[in-house]
């Protein structure tokens, strides 16, 4: 019987080398960041969060002239961490016109207001992945309510 546990348990670790790894306790109080990524396995493929260690330290007073989308950005967004109604968003434009430093900036901003970030690549976008992205919602949501 114990050499049958001991190929079990083997079998079972060789099988845990194809899965993503879990966040550990440490990446969660660490990290600010998130990317949803995908990994091909044994059992297809499965999404999972890779925490991000290096972030951007762009400030909103490091933004120039996008003062209105600045100020729109950062008034909605304290609206939201402070648990007011809040609207989504969606930033538009030609490359180079600072969407990303917007929500870089928010991020540096309220991050030590709870405000956390999960970017999701294009291609994971689709009605392909679907069900991927509402396991994403589910999770959040139950960072959310473990708060």
């Amino acid at each position: 019987m114990s050499n049958q546990l001991d190929r079990l348990d083997r079998l079972l670790q060789r099988l845990d080398e194809w899965m993503p790894k879990q966040l550990t306790e440490d990446d969660w109080k660490s990290s600010v960041a998130f990317r949803w990524r995908r990994k091909d396995t044994l059992f297809g493929k499965l999404g999972y969060l890779q925490a991000v260690k290096h972030t951007s330290n762009i400030s909103f007073g490091d933004l120039q002239h996008i003062d209105r989308q600045k100020d729109q950005i950062y008034s909605n967004t304290k609206h939201f961490v402070e648990g007011k109604p809040a609207n989504n968003v969606l930033l538009t434009g030609a490359r180079g016109t600072g969407k990303s430093s917007l929500i870089k900036a928010s991020l540096n901003e309220f991050a030590t207001q709870g405000l956390r970030l999960v970017e999701v690549d294009k291609e994971h976008r689709s009605e392909e992945h679907t069900s991927e992205l509402q396991s994403l919602a589910y999770l959040v949501c139950r960072l959310l309510l473990e708060k």
